[in-house]
C-alpha cells in the first residue's frame, strides 16, 4: 500500500461540502465495531483497525479533514453510551 498525504485542498464532494455529514464515514463503522466488540470480544482489535480504516480513509483522499475524523470517534465513543445491548 502506498502512503500519500493528504490534499491540502479536499476534492469536491456533495457529501464533504455539507459540515453535518463529514463525520459519518468514522461514526457509523466505529458504532459498528464497538457494538460488535462487546458481543466477539476476541475481534475487538480488527474490528476497531477496520473501522479507523474506513473512517480515515476520507481524510487520506482529501475528501475530510483529520478534525472531522476526531469528531467522528469522538461521536461514536458518545453514542455507545446509548446503545442498548440486549436488543441488538
Amino acid at each position: 500500500m502506498i502512503r500519500r498525504p493528504p490534499r491540502s485542498t479536499p476534492l469536491y464532494s456533495s457529501a464533504a461540502s455539507d459540515v453535518y455529514k463529514r463525520q459519518g464515514h468514522t461514526v457509523q463503522p466505529l458504532v459498528v465495531a464497538l457494538h460488535y466488540s462487546k458481543k466477539y470480544p476476541e475481534l475487538k482489535q480488527t474490528l476497531i483497525e477496520a473501522a479507523n480504516i474506513c473512517g480515515y480513509g476520507r481524510v487520506l483522499a482529501g475528501l475530510h479533514y483529520p478534525t472531522d475524523y476526531t469528531a467522528g470517534v469522538k461521536l461514536a465513543e458518545d453514542l455507545m453510551e446509548y446503545m442498548d445491548y440486549d436488543k441488538f
